[in-house]
């Protein structure tokens, strides 16, 4: 392929990569849940809207569990970091050129009722989260995000990736034909440009083998501190990440103590200590956050830190199969033979080839070292098959679980698919393979889920009226901060809002005081149990018929289109 035929496929694709923000479909409800969307500008459960318990089993919950103080086994850093950040830069710095409010405006917009509580100079959720973040809309909260994360893959994922190709003794110069096939790949395509713990891991990653690999020829002190700081932020951002990082790590030391035991024992020291110092930092900060939402534990802040360690915690918790049998049990071989085709196609042929070709040399004792072997080699045929083999002894095993795995497996088995080692129908394969699944997770799967969210409040105009009961059933878990309204100017979640000539007037009048929609979660119950909590919806509303809090008496029901089916069967 010619240099500017692939510069042109390049970038088209990695426009096609930030032009898939806007995609609608519903991957896993981690992507909301454990980034921090759904926790920070979700629906919560603590308001009293009438609903009696015997409906409020089935509220959707915007808190997840992993974020509760008596489990904490999530670092809030990331969450801070995958969604406060890019919302943050947005409300201070772009969003007032988009969308200009005159003074009238600003003086009749309602302002935030929320305090600070971090009166002790520590550092907290309120230290980010400011007040105009409250009048952000839904749509905003799921896109900045999405393409905070987008701009990040191409500084985590591209730019390693092409250091990594071009280190490479053989590579030809100009566009690696490796930048290529990742940015056609799924993954990339969808996780790459979502908010996923697993995305920033796979970034951790990919930045740590590019800092070990220069670190491993120079003796720069920044590239040591480096490790420990990248080492520390992938361990908090996932536990999961020692599987992958170890094995770097252990080539990376034996490289250095192979060439001087005193400066090799000396850069262990230094990581070491660098990592042992951030993720105190870590700790601290999770405390800060846990004692915030804990009331009962914010006085005994250093006396209970240890107790949120979330890499500890998560370890402990996964370590347990009672607990990961609410998860999902599946078969030890499924890492190898299922999540590691479904993310890779190819590719993981290719590493399967590889390995069953090195086991019959073993096996045969024709097994010599091969003199072009390089570091950065070594590093990603171990990191791929130690961190599979790690996640495989969990019996608990998601696709996105090997995702790190993404930038080792295209700098190592990328030009079969693209280059003049590759044959013509692979190249075909790895199209057709990718095209399909982006368009299945990007758009399709559980794609009206999100989009019905968006649209909750365009559904006023209907017949029955407006349904500010809304049941999901047969879906995955509703992030209810898409529902979240515009409040420029006015609001409409039960609060008393001025007119800006009310307001300079010296008085007040009621706009509409209408009680926010009440979001419900039926997950995959029997269609007895969905009955039983429509019943429940419908005769619990406390307040009487004709007051301004009352419901409308209608219930707007998601589901998926077999489900309906299924319903009306029956």
């Amino acid at each position: 392929m010619r240099q500017s035929t692939a510069w042109f496929c390049y970038v088209c694709l990695v426009v096609l990569r930030f032009a898939g923000v806007v995609q609608r479909g519903y991957v896993h409800p981690d992507e909301f849940f454990q980034s921090g969307q759904e926790l920070f500008f979700g629906t919560h459960r603590d308001v009293d809207d009438g609903l009696s318990p015997g409906a409020d089993r089935w509220r959707a919950n915007s808190v997840p569990w992993e974020f509760e103080p008596r489990h904490a086994v999530r670092s809030s850093v990331p969450t801070y970091f995958m969604t406060l950040v890019p919302l943050r830069l947005y409300v201070k710095a772009v969003r007032p050129w988009l969308l200009p409010l005159s003074r009238e405006q600003q003086a009749g917009t309602p302002q935030s009722t929320q305090t600070s509580n971090n009166s002790d100079g520590r550092f907290g959720l309120d230290t980010i989260k400011t007040p105009e973040m409250d009048d952000l809309t839904g749509r905003e909260v799921l896109l900045l995000p999405r393409v905070f994360m987008a701009i990040l893959s191409v500084i985590f994922f591209d730019m390693p990736l092409w250091h990594l190709a071009k280190s490479r003794t053989n590579q030809e110069p100009g566009l690696p034909a490796e930048m290529l096939v990742l940015a056609s790949s799924w993954p990339c395509l969808v996780f790459g440009v979502r908010p996923f713990t697993n995305t920033l891991e796979a970034m951790a990653l990919s930045a740590l083998l590019l800092v070990a690999d220069r670190a491993s020829r120079n003796d720069s002190t920044v590239m040591k501190l480096a490790l420990g700081v990248i080492c520390s932020v992938g361990v908090f951002v996932r536990f999961t990440f020692v599987c992958y990082a170890f094995p770097v790590m252990v080539i990376f030391l034996w490289h250095r103590l192979m060439r001087s035991r005193s400066k090799g024992l000396f850069e262990l020291t230094l990581i070491g200590s660098t990592f042992l110092a951030v993720s105190t930092a870590f700790v601290l900060a999770d405390a800060q956050y846990y004692s915030e939402t804990n009331p009962s534990a914010h006085q005994q802040y250093y006396c209970d830190t240890l107790n949120y360690i979330a890499p500890l915690n998560a370890f402990l918790y996964n370590s347990k199969r009672t607990n990961l049998e609410n998860h999902g049990i599946h078969p030890r071989i499924t890492h190898a033979l299922v999540n590691m085709p479904m993310l890779f196609g190819p590719l993981a042929l290719f590493g399967f080839a590889r390995i069953a070709k090195v086991a019959f040399k073993v096996v045969k004792g024709e097994m010599r070292p091969e003199r072009e072997s390089s570091f950065t080699q070594a590093s990603c045929q171990a990191t791929i098959l130690v961190g599979t083999i790690l996640l495989s002894c969990a019996p608990h095993q998601e696709p996105r679980f090997l995702l790190p795995t993404i930038i080792p497996i295209i700098a190592l088995y990328g030009k079969r698919v693209l280059g003049k080692e590759a044959f013509p129908l692979t190249l075909w394969i790895w199209v057709v393979f990718n095209l399909l699944l982006c368009i299945f997770f990007g758009w399709l799967h559980q794609g009206g889920v999100v989009p019905s969210l968006l649209r909750m409040h365009w559904q006023q105009d209907q017949p029955l009226g407006r349904a500010e009961d809304v049941v999901y059933y047969k879906t995955y878990m509703p992030p209810t901060f898409l529902s979240r309204p515009t409040l420029h100017g006015s609001m409409r979640t039960g609060e008393e809002v001025c007119r800006a000539e009310d307001h300079n007037a010296g008085g007040c009048d009621i706009i509409e005081r209408k009680r926010p929609s009440r979001i419900f979660d039926l997950r995959g119950e029997t269609s007895i149990s969905l009955l039983h909590a429509i019943n429940n919806i419908l005769a619990c509303d406390k307040y009487p018929e004709n007051s301004p809090e009352a419901g409308s008496g209608v219930i707007m029901l998601v589901l998926p289109n077999a489900a309906m089916r299924t319903l009306t069967d029956t």
